[in-house]
């Protein structure tokens, strides 16, 4: 955990946080729906629907079929499940933005949180109205005005009225717009892959060949959100704080539980720390697995965030950055796994091929600072 505020300044004057109205409830809701507050949904609101256990998807079916109903933009993250081509926001994290000024409402369903841009609409907006899974926080900024169990989502929602006749088609126009700049910032950047571009070869590869792919925490399933499409295809992830603990078995044990070829995407340092996820007795069947290594050196999300100043750069390799200079492909030979190097979009994608066992694709060469500058690049757009 990372505090930007020190704990021990006498009279250090806090932010107030909003005393949300919360109704408690001990499991998904069967009882009639009272509203705690009026609820002002105004002209133009916005869903998000972040991470659900599975029985509490049926909430975020009714969350959909109200955005269809009514016609109102989407913002799904990857663990939410396919993103709905007719509401669903492609490319959420670069349009936001634009609109957080117009926005009238937010309506949060599940654990989300994974783009600043999220904060900063639950923030600006006039009413924030959280549905909490069973058991899982909602509310990751104090923002919410009220707390409700997701079992209550389409009760609570049964008065919401019709958009604004503008309001979603402005949202899809920014979203062509932020996927063509996606498009041709791809190309540009090709000759040397960065996080974006495994991101995108490995989702193509999942939905070419019917596999899941489990995002590893950090910058990868970072891009992925940025990345992905309308098509798929399922995305799992650890989220809270699991951090990177335990990523490689984990992604082990949901290739073995779905029996489905799965791709793990995970940055080198997420490698390292959990390798000891390949050792496994040899008589235990291996899982279908391909293990995506974006191989840059060192922790990639650092550069994007505050310490990645200029300011900090004599500091920030040896702090943040932490380069390992490791050859990860002997390193996954010495476990028994077969292991192969890509140094360009062309070798990965013949490296995601499905297999039998687990393989690990270290995808080498990839830096940091390009990477870094190409997401600048695109807020910028």
């Amino acid at each position: 955990m990372h505090l930007t505020e020190p704990l021990l300044v006498p009279n250090a004057q806090w932010p107030q946080l909003n005393a949300p109205t919360v109704v408690d409830v001990p499991g998904p809701a069967d009882e009639a729906f009272i509203a705690p507050m009026p609820i002002n949904f105004g002209e133009r609101p916005v869903f998000i629907i972040g991470d659900l256990p599975q029985h509490e998807t049926a909430a975020a079916h009714a969350a959909l079929t109200i955005a269809r109903e009514l016609r109102v933009p989407v913002l799904m993250e990857p663990t939410a499940g396919t993103r709905d081509s007719s509401v669903a926001i492609r490319h959420h994290a670069l349009v936001t933005d634009a609109f957080l000024k117009e926005a009238t409402c937010a309506i949060s369903l599940g654990r989300f949180g994974l783009g600043r841009h999220l904060r900063r609409l639950c923030e600006q907006v006039p009413t924030h109205i959280a549905f909490a899974a069973y058991g899982s926080w909602a509310d990751p900024y104090a923002t919410a005005d009220v707390t409700l169990p997701a079992g209550q989502l389409a009760a609570a929602l049964a008065d919401m009225s019709a958009t604004e006749p503008s309001w979603l088609q402005k949202w899809r126009d920014a979203d062509d717009a932020a996927h063509n700049k996606l498009d041709s910032a791809l190309r540009e950047w090709a000759e040397q892959p960065t996080g974006i571009h495994i991101a995108q070869e490995v989702l193509a590869a999942a939905r070419a060949h019917d596999a899941l792919v489990f995002a590893a925490a950090s910058r990868s399933i970072r891009d992925v959100d940025l990345v992905a499409n309308h098509n798929g295809p399922k995305v799992i992830a650890n989220l809270g704080v699991n951090g990177i603990d335990g990523l490689l078995s984990t992604a082990a044990g949901v290739a073995t539980y779905a029996d489905q070829h799965t791709y793990l995407l995970i940055g080198d340092i997420a490698f390292l720390h959990g390798s000891n996820g390949l050792l496994s007795p040899a008589d235990e069947p291996r899982p279908s697995l391909t293990i995506v290594v974006n191989d840059d050196n060192g922790g990639a999300i650092f550069s994007d965030l505050e310490q990645g100043a200029a300011q900090y750069s004599p500091w920030f390799e040896r702090v943040f950055g932490t380069p390992h200079d490791l050859d990860l492909v002997a390193l996954a030979r010495g476990y028994g796994v077969d292991a192969v190097e890509a140094f360009d979009l062309t070798q990965l994608r013949d490296a995601l091929s499905p297999h039998k066992g687990i393989r690990v694709v270290v995808v080498a060469g990839c830096d940091r600072e390009k990477s870094r500058d190409m997401r600048a690049a695109l807020r910028r757009s």
